[in-house]
């Protein structure tokens, strides 16, 4: 797979199908959904580059598939963001609008996600040091009680 991604960074698409193909089964056999969605959706897009946006588009539809039975929102979203490129090379513009949609709907979901995730963080970590501040004066005080005894 990280071949396949530097093929991808490189935009050396021809290159990127034979180790995804290679890759493909072995995920499969070993049960890595994970990496069988990654798989799928870089065969849509090397289908995609190579303008064969009916293949691109069964593959984008089952890494879809997929990550919606893994609950995997990121993948989600990417392979909405790979459909909508597809319907572009297809000329169907409603589909793409309607996949673009749904992606960046999730985009924004995932980044609420995030937000509040760092929210809860920052609200644990100012309560931790609250809590070390009251028994550094807690500390402080009953220090200060023994010396006027």
């Amino acid at each position: 797979l990280n071949t396949s991604d530097s093929y991808i960074k490189q935009g050396n698409y021809p290159a990127l199908r034979a180790p995804l193909e290679e890759a493909l089964p072995i995920a499969r056999r070993l049960g890595d959904i994970d990496s069988e969605i990654i798989i799928l959706r870089g065969l849509g897009i090397h289908n995609l580059n190579m303008s064969n946006p009916d293949v691109a588009e069964s593959f984008a539809q089952k890494s879809l598939a997929l990550a919606i039975k893994k609950n995997n929102q990121i993948d989600i979203q990417k392979a909405f963001h790979l459909l909508a490129e597809i319907a572009i090379l297809q000329k169907d513009f409603v589909k793409r609008h309607r996949y673009a949609e749904k992606g960046d709907s999730l985009e924004n979901v995932i980044r609420m996600d995030e937000a509040r995730k760092q929210i809860r963080e920052l609200e644990a970590k100012y309560k931790s040091e609250e809590q070390m501040r009251q028994i550094d004066q807690l500390t402080l005080e009953t220090k200060l009680a023994a010396l006027d005894l």
